[in-house]
């Protein structure tokens, strides 16, 4: 009986998942979206309409005990209207269960915590009841939006969710007598687009099947560059930058506290870090986005008095206390370059707020906040002010990295290591550190004058132990931290689907010279390997001499991207290179 029910329970998934089979990734998934719905509407009145609907496949006890047992809908209910139509499941038998009164609660949503400017945010928790493997979920809400929320039609939406996609469908509705301006990055075949106009709107469609799960890889290129992603709006790119200039134009009243900030003795550059400093790190902020709040943002003096505000919002008052400084600044906007389009104004785009500070002729983009993320990283970088019509959007080329390092080590009786040395690199950056697995405190450093457009650093650390097991000493040698290093690359599994990016394109070298303390008996043999490729050249020498081993390790990757097609060969050098055997010297007692 049982197993009657059962097998009427997927005749039942199968009407409600059309009749295309699933493909092998959508079964295996932890859950798949059998139907995924954006429907988007701009109303004559300038009020806005957003439709989400979705079937969605549970397979796996992970899917609804730990990620799509409840769907989170953030809203704003000063401007904002959220209506749930449907909330069923339909369980593996066919049974339908409707979600009770008690499975939708409103919450404060995780970015306005500690953020009393926005308490009033709402996020709806929808509760989906009688999960079980095979069970589809069936949601439907729609969020409408009060006319002069948002200042702009538009949107940036990622069309590869975190499950694989069976039928997708966006749908955006504009009035009849207007047009929409739209891109997809990454566009492939199987997207379909259609615009037809019906009644009092133009309608523009885009429908896809079978798209692919985002992938969990690391070392992804930036800024989801390897997804599709639908960027639309009603306006262009600097008629976009025109309105978010608006909102960004306020005037600041000084008060005490704020003068006895710009009265600093500092001058300069060092004025400006006291400055920012001040703003990024004794200042709260908050992680609200500013589509939560229709990219109103509040005046620098509300900032200041309540000691905390978004991302854009300590931008504004940074900007205005280095103006009342006497410096020119200006709000400055950072995006990924594949998201921009001279002809597609959507302020999703702007992912970053910053502060562009020009003294003398020499240009800095300063940060608000303290996250230590890079910037620009791969973004474009702009001040609201400047002329976007002469703005170049181009992918952010990487940086070609020469790193060099020459080191004389010494193994000690009791098993120290004593080590001078130098570091030659053409990019340095003093908050990453040097060199890897030598704690700082034990590491002495000296800047040289530059040589060839190279930055210098002599270094030095004594009494760093090598590792013991019974008789043997290893001892791992010291790596130049801002090299390949950065990638922090694990294990490489055999293929990947993604592109993988390093942090630019490397040429890294070493040369150790190891002298072994009398009572040790050299355990590391000579070893000559070269291998060279399309993607780049890998070689690992460890030669003995009188005055003990000498070893040179030399590392060219052509590229700082990794495409799919290069992998192998891409692995098949790191492969070398990152061999444990062959990046240490190992001794025996005797």
């Amino acid at each position: 009986m049982k197993s009657i029910k059962y097998i009427a329970g997927l005749l039942i998934l199968l009407s409600v998942s059309c009749t295309k089979p699933l493909t092998d990734e959508q079964k295996s998934a932890d859950s798949v979206l059998l139907k995924q719905i954006h429907e988007y509407t701009l109303n004559s009145d300038g009020s806005m309409d957003y439709r989400y609907y979705h079937q969605r496949q549970f397979n796996s006890y992970m899917s609804f005990h730990r990620l799509y047992g409840e769907t989170f809908v953030v809203y704003n209910p000063k401007f904002q209207t959220l209506k749930v139509d449907k909330s069923e499941t339909t369980m593996a038998d066919g049974k339908k269960v409707q979600s009770p009164e008690n499975a939708f609660n409103e919450v404060l949503p995780f970015q306005a915590a500690n953020a009393p400017a926005y308490n009033h945010l709402r996020e709806m928790v929808i509760t989906h009841v009688g999960l079980e493997i095979g069970a589809v979920v069936e949601l439907d809400y729609t969020l409408h939006s009060d006319t002069g929320f948002m200042p702009i039609f538009a949107e940036k939406l990622m069309l590869n969710e975190s499950s694989p996609i069976k039928d997708l469908e966006v749908v955006v509705k504009v009035p009849k007598e207007e047009s929409l301006n739209h891109f997809i990055v990454n566009q492939n075949p199987n997207i379909k687009f259609k615009k037809i106009t019906k009644g009092d709107f133009n309608i523009y469609t885009w429908k896809a099947n079978g798209l692919k799960a985002r992938s969990n890889e690391p070392n992804q290129v930036e800024g989801y560059a390897d997804y599709q992603t639908l960027v639309f709006s009603d306006v262009d790119l600097a008629e976009s930058v025109s309105i978010l200039k608006e909102t960004l134009t306020k005037d600041i009243s000084l008060d005490k506290s704020m003068e006895s900030l710009l009265q600093s003795k500092s001058k300069g550059w060092e004025l400006v870090e006291e400055i920012r400093s001040h703003v990024a790190k004794n200042m709260n902020s908050y992680w609200v986005s500013p589509r939560y709040v229709g990219y109103q943002f509040r005046n620098p003096n509300e900032v200041w008095a309540s000691n905390g505000g978004t991302e854009a919002e300590k931008a504004l008052l940074l900007a205005s206390l280095l103006n009342k400084a006497g410096f020119d600044a200006s709000i400055a906007l950072g995006a990924y370059p594949h998201f921009m389009n001279p002809k597609v104004g959507c302020p999703m785009v702007f992912d970053k707020y910053l502060v562009k500070v020009d003294i003398n002729g020499e240009t800095k983009f300063v940060k608000a906040i303290d996250d230590r993320s890079e910037i620009p990283g791969a973004r474009v970088l702009f001040s609201i002010t400047d002329d976007i019509s002469t703005l170049e959007i181009k992918p952010v080329e990487q940086p070609q990295l020469e790193l060099n390092l020459k080191a004389k080590l010494e193994l000690e009786k009791d098993g120290n290591i004593q080590c001078d040395g130098s570091v030659k690199c053409s990019n340095y950056n003093t908050n990453k550190g040097l060199l890897t697995d030598v704690p700082s405190a034990m590491l002495s450093k000296t800047s040289k004058p530059d040589e060839e457009g190279l930055r210098v650093i002599d270094f030095n650390y004594a009494k760093v132990k090598a590792q013991e097991i019974d008789d043997y000493m290893s001892y791992t040698f010291p790596r130049i931290t801002q090299g390949v290093a950065m990638a922090n690359l694990g294990e490489l599994p055999t293929e990947r689907v993604t592109r993988l990016e390093l942090p630019g394109a490397i040429d890294e070298s070493y040369e150790y010279v190891v002298k072994i303390s009398k009572g040790f008996e050299l355990v590391s043999p000579e070893y000559n390997e070269v291998l060279e490729n399309e993607f780049g050249r890998v070689s690992i020498t460890f030669v003995l001499a009188d005055d003990g081993l000498k070893v040179n390790r030399h590392l060219v990757l052509k590229k700082g991207i990794v495409p799919v097609e290069a992998y192998p060969q891409f692995r098949e050098l790191m492969g070398i290179w990152m061999d444990s055997n062959l990046n240490r010297v190992l001794v025996k007692k005797i």
